[in-house]
């Protein structure tokens, strides 16, 4: 496992700009939707309600992605603005909730947003800590909450095949895309993300930390799987002709070893923090 501080500094490792950082998905957009994972109704509906959220509470969202929890939060009639720095996914966001009045969506990432002096009984990031720079991000969402409010970090984690095909694939991944090539168990990767948890922590703004986790089994089709690849970082960093390759490669083991399809694990997990009473005192 890496150390706090790579797992905390992530975001440098492929985008050291922001302007980078702004776009990173733009050119998978449509495929993030459509292959990653979306959080089940009850897990969000628990994250909610551990951080004890009004029924017409408001939510502020950090990196929405072109949705993947804000559809299942829009449907509580959750009063959302979410905030989506990618034009293409924010484009992908406003289709699909164009259904929900109750969704406000900005094309902006959370360090250059205003608030205008609104504030909320929840910041959440669903899958998007990581991409907010360290430095400002605690006491930019401690500042945004009502003093009842919460910080709610929701998690899916990277989805694999089981050992033995994964085993299959590692040469190729090592090949390619090392970053992928080591296979983790599930307590590693909850504890990678439990590293975001405890620096908020560790700012002294937040205090009576929640964790859940929740496991999934799911088939995909080759096809899905090798789409679900594109959008992980590591292979969206490769040039079209190494990204090709790695995908033909992959391709060709996994149809002698799964057939048509592929079973995948990941875990949903979320952390809870709540406001310190005297932060905004």
């Amino acid at each position: 496992m890496q150390n706090s501080d790579e797992i905390l500094n992530w975001y440098q490792t492929f985008t050291p700009s922001q302007e980078q950082r702004k776009s990173w998905y733009g050119s998978v957009a449509q495929i993030y939707d459509r292959v990653r994972p979306k959080y089940p109704p009850e897990f969000l509906d628990r994250a909610i309600e551990v951080a004890k959220i009004p029924a017409t509470g408001k939510i502020l969202e950090v990196g929405c992605g072109p949705g993947t929890a804000t559809i299942g939060l829009a449907q509580m009639g959750l009063s959302i603005v979410a905030l989506e720095p990618s034009l293409e996914t924010y484009s992908v966001a406003c289709q699909n909730l164009a259904a929900y009045p109750n969704v406000e969506i900005i094309n902006t990432n959370f360090e250059e947003w205003e608030s205008e002096s609104r504030t909320f009984d929840a910041v959440i990031a669903a899958t998007s800590w990581h991409w907010v720079a360290p430095e400002h991000k605690h006491t930019k969402a401690a500042s945004l909450l009502k003093d009842s409010g919460s910080l709610i970090l929701l998690w899916n984690t990277a989805m694999q095949p089981p050992l033995h095909i994964f085993e299959d694939l590692t040469e190729v991944f090592d090949r390619y895309i090392p970053a992928l090539a080591k296979y983790k168990y599930p307590e590693t990767a909850l504890s990678e993300v439990r590293i975001f948890a405890s620096s908020a922590m560790g700012s002294g703004l937040f205090s009576e930390l929640r964790e859940e986790s929740r496991s999934h089994q799911i088939n995909y089709s080759i096809d899905d799987y090798l789409q679900l690849l594109t959008t992980y970082s590591p292979c969206i960093a490769l040039s079209p002709e190494c990204r090709h390759e790695l995908l033909g490669q992959l391709r060709e083991i996994l149809a002698q070893t799964c057939g048509d399809r592929i079973p995948l694990a990941y875990l949903s997990a979320f952390h809870v923090a709540s406001l310190t009473s005297c932060t905004n005192a």
